[in-house]
Formats: structure tokens, sequence, C-alpha cells
């Protein structure tokens, strides 16, 4: 059974690894157009990214915060899911914002009240 989000699987097969030093230009690339709100250059090279990189966290939770952007917010919190699930010890309090963020928008106040306080908590934890 496939465990990632819908979206990553169906990708390019005729790519099969990258040099760490490529990855890391793609992903900068990649947060570039995140930071211009061009999100349809972005998204091919996330999912590029997390098909070849599968261990690295970074690609994921930038598609995540992608589809924030584009108000696809089942796909983010999918993102957020899979990051919990696949990267055991990931403390990242920007993903509890996250987390609240789409909660708050699909309506769910108690789900987004608990990521925020789970948000805020981590903030103040040495």
């Amino acid at each position: 059974m496939n465990t990632q989000p819908a979206d990553l699987q169906a990708l390019p097969s005729d790519i099969k690894e990258l040099h760490p030093q490529q990855a890391a230009w793609l992903n900068d690339v990649a947060t570039v157009y995140l930071q211009c709100g061009q999100f349809d250059k972005a998204h091919p090279l996330l999912r590029l990214l997390i098909k070849l990189c599968p261990q690295d966290s970074r690609s994921l939770k930038q598609l995540a915060y992608l589809y924030y952007q584009q108000e696809k917010y089942e796909l983010a919190l999918q993102c957020c899911r899979h990051l919990k699930k696949h990267f055991q010890g990931l403390t990242d309090y920007r993903l509890y914002l996250l987390q609240s963020f789409c909660h708050l928008k699909l309506g769910q106040k108690d789900q987004a009240d608990e990521y925020y306080k789970r948000f805020t908590a981590s903030r103040t934890t040495p």
C-alpha cells in the first residue's frame, strides 16, 4: 500500500536520483518560486524532490505550505500527517501553526485550537 499523499503517487519515472547538491539547489529554486507565489512552478519541483529524496522533510513541508496557499487545506493536512508518521521526532513548530490554520479554514475550531496550543507550547519550551 502506498502511504504517500495521493498527489505524490503519479510522478515521472525517468529520473532516478539526484546528487545532494542538485537536490539542495532544486529545493532553493522551489523556495524562491513559493516566495514569489509561482505555485505552478514550485509544485512539480517539490513533487520530484519528495520522490527522489524521501528522507528529507523540507520539500514535504514546503508542499504542505503550497497547498495551504492554494486553499487546498485537506491536502496540506495530509502532508502534515505524512510528515508526522514518517519523520518521527520532527519538531517544527511551524507545522503546528499550519495545521491550526488549515483546521480553522475548514471550520474545525476544536482541532484548530488544539494545534494552536501545541504551537504556543513548542514556542515556550527551551
